[in-house]
């Protein structure tokens, strides 16, 4: 593939996603949240800036991040902050990376602001659960959990260090998950709903407010359907530029929703990793990480 037509597709697919994208501003982000809010949406907001490899790229997004949280409290907008440890350096040094997450975390309890840790398949979901008890009692530090990583406990029991956790955030599947039967030679399908409630079900309990985001339509209808015992501590996620039919119906039937607006140039690993899922997903890394030449 030459450059030329990898760039064509590149704004092809640009043209397809770019309604899940706020723009590239902290003026555009701020515009998008505040029509959320004027509509009783919550948001959950991050930042589009990926991988940083220097001290001067990681001072860059702590800068972001702590600048958009003034500016969201200066302008009482409802808005989350999910950031990435990779974009605090966390692949290039730990340490490094906790410090910055330090700093952002800080500036988000100073105008109590809650912070999502978001999942990242080169860091080891363990890792996020030990960063909590840096922040013990802090109660603004929420992490991601891939429903993958609850699918590999039998009958998706839930790992104890998810319960050590005040808001956790459970990610959709990518693609159909699937396990061995008992003959270990068939794969056997698993029954997402089913696990989703048992796991929904087990954090309530706890007292965990739990948060789902998919943009599966036919999923979230099934779990907001059932999710009236759960009210209370749960709430469903959506990216921005969801079905807006479907969203309004959730919204009639008063659970609480949020929407998910990410902003920045980076949209590439964005689109992704967040908007499509299984093999499609498998076509677009190819494709817009320059692999199908």
């Amino acid at each position: 593939m030459s450059s030329n037509d990898h760039g064509l597709i590149k704004r092809l697919v640009f043209k397809l996603v770019k309604k899940h994208i706020a723009g590239s501003t902290a003026a555009s982000v701020i515009r998008t949240v505040k029509q959320l809010n004027d509509k009783n949406v919550s948001t959950t907001i991050t930042f589009l800036n990926e991988n940083a490899a220097t001290p001067l790229k990681v001072r860059y997004n702590i800068n972001s991040y702590s600048e958009i949280i003034r500016q969201f409290s200066r302008l009482n907008l409802n808005a989350d902050i999910s950031l990435r440890l990779s974009q605090l350096g966390y692949l290039y040094g730990k340490e490094q990376a906790i410090k910055a997450l330090d700093e952002v975390v800080s500036v988000a309890s100073k105008y109590n602001k809650r912070i999502w840790i978001e999942s990242e398949s080169a860091i080891v979901q363990s890792s996020l659960f030990d960063i909590k008890d840096r922040y013990d009692g802090n109660g603004l530090i929420g992490v991601e959990v891939p429903m993958d990583y609850v699918y590999k406990y039998t009958n998706g029991s839930i790992p104890d260090s998810m319960l050590t956790y005040k808001n956790i955030k459970l990610m959709a599947s990518n693609g159909q998950p699937q396990t061995k039967g008992k003959d270990q030679s068939k794969p056997k399908k698993i029954d997402q709903n089913g696990i989703y409630y048992k796991c929904i079900s087990k954090l309530s309990e706890s007292g965990i407010d739990t948060t789902v985001f998919s943009h599966d339509e036919k999923m979230l209808a099934n779990l907001i359907a059932e999710s009236k015992n759960y009210k209370k501590h749960l709430r469903f996620e959506v990216p921005l530029g969801y079905n807006r039919k479907r969203f309004g119906m959730m919204l009639k039937s008063n659970q609480k929703m949020s929407v998910y607006v990410a902003y920045g140039k980076d949209w590439v690993p964005y689109a992704i990793n967040k908007l499509t899922e299984g093999r499609i997903k498998d076509i677009a890394k190819a494709v817009l990480e320059g692999e199908g030449d």
